[in-house]
């Protein structure tokens, strides 16, 4: 029994891609944000935290990678989570992901490649295709936010999304658009103008989980 953290609306969703490029500008992304750190949070406790490291390649090519720990006690239980992927990114379309995961004991790895119009999916032992639109749930990026369809960064499960754009909020005293995606999976994000996430939070096993943006 884990806690799993990680971790369509057109038109609006267009005016974010704008400001942010159609996605975290690949130079933009290394020099204004080469590290993004996240403290993750179980209601109001601190439980570990999610780091994005940007590189950007001399031909454009941009490589994120993500590593991410949390440790839960919940009374005499405990649970440990360990993920790691790698995502690489060119002309703002993503290319490939291989991700290993230590989900309190159980581990994962899946590995994504696209081809043509279409995703060859890893996920453990099994093989299988996805259409080229899908995404995997890389919320860094609000690219993510265009999908109907999303793939699990642990396992490659799918899940069908509806996204919704609920207007502005302030975090921090930063502006942001707060956005819901439903469906398969749940979560409430929070990017700044920039493109920049800020925030996620959802609800996993009647706790409240928030990644808030260091």
């Amino acid at each position: 029994m884990a806690l799993r953290l990680p971790f369509s609306a057109t038109a609006a969703v267009a005016a974010v891609l704008l400001a942010a490029a159609a996605l975290l500008p690949p130079r933009a992304a290394a020099e204004a944000a080469e590290t993004a750190r996240f403290a993750i949070y179980k209601d109001s406790d601190p439980i570990g935290e999610e780091v994005y490291t940007f590189n950007q390649g001399p031909d454009g090519q941009l490589t994120v990678d993500v590593t991410a720990r949390t440790d839960v006690q919940v009374l005499f239980l405990k649970f440990r989570y360990r993920h790691q992927r790698t995502e690489v990114w060119r002309d703002g379309v993503l290319q490939t992901m291989t991700a290993t995961t230590d989900d309190d004991g159980t581990p994962h790895t899946i590995a994504l490649a696209r081809e043509g119009d279409v995703w060859r999916v890893q996920a453990d032992t099994t093989r299988r295709e996805e259409r080229g639109d899908v995404m995997p749930l890389t919320l860094w990026t609000p690219k993510v936010l265009e999908t109907t369809r999303v793939l699990s960064v642990i396992d490659a499960q799918p899940w069908d999304v509806t996204v919704q754009n609920l207007g502005p909020a302030t975090l921090g005293g930063q502006e942001a658009t707060h956005w819901r995606m439903t469906g398969g999976v749940t979560r409430d994000l929070w990017y700044s103008a920039g493109g920049h996430l800020l925030q996620v939070q959802f609800e996993r096993q009647g706790y409240k989980i928030t990644y808030v943006r260091q």
